[in-house]
């Protein structure tokens, strides 16, 4: 939830819909697709296994964010920082 929080503050007025959007997609489709994959390894293997594999698809997603997020905000300190209007 930490993220959306920062979403206003880390996009422009004119950007700022469409980065609230987006955040708001994701959260839609990971409540979808959550449950749909987990009950789908359970059924094939075993509950436990699902869980350790949404557990690893988590980590590496989260491995994912931090080195993306660097490299998408590495020219957010060159530019002007943002004031309120």
């Amino acid at each position: 939830m930490e993220e959306l929080r920062d979403l206003p503050d880390e996009s422009r007025p004119e950007e700022r819909g469409s980065a609230l959007a987006l955040g708001g997609l994701g959260w839609s489709v990971s409540h979808f697709t959550t449950p749909l994959a987990l009950g789908f390894i359970a059924d094939r293997f075993s509950m436990a296994a699902g869980f350790y594999a949404l557990g690893m698809f988590a980590f590496a997603c989260a491995i994912a964010v931090g080195l993306l997020r660097r490299w998408a905000f590495a020219g957010a300190t060159a530019r002007a920082p943002l004031t309120p209007p």
